[in-house]
């Protein structure tokens, strides 16, 4: 998370549910020494590239820090879930 800039605390406070689920899906992982791996050579732009490609989490991790890197996108994600649908129409 600290890679992606994620605050992990923030996701901890913000949505226990999600931050649990992610931890459960990273311990239940196959490819967790690879991923150690390659996160300790994070500086290998080719490796470090390619965690994408067997993290279960990636998806979800690529949307969070999108939003909490994007200061408009966190104004959607701190609402509610009947405001932000009727904005989405």
């Amino acid at each position: 998370m600290q890679s992606l800039q994620i605050d992990r605390h923030g996701l901890e406070h913000d949505d226990p549910l999600l931050y649990r689920e992610l931890q459960g899906v990273c311990a239940l992982c196959p490819s967790k020494a690879v991923c150690v791996q390659d996160t300790a050579q994070r500086s290998d732009e080719a490796l470090w590239e390619k965690w994408e490609k067997y993290c279960p989490n990636a998806p979800t991790l690529d949307v969070i820090g999108a939003v909490q890197n994007c200061g408009r996108a966190v104004q959607y994600f701190k609402m509610s879930r009947g405001v932000i649908a009727s904005h989405l129409g």
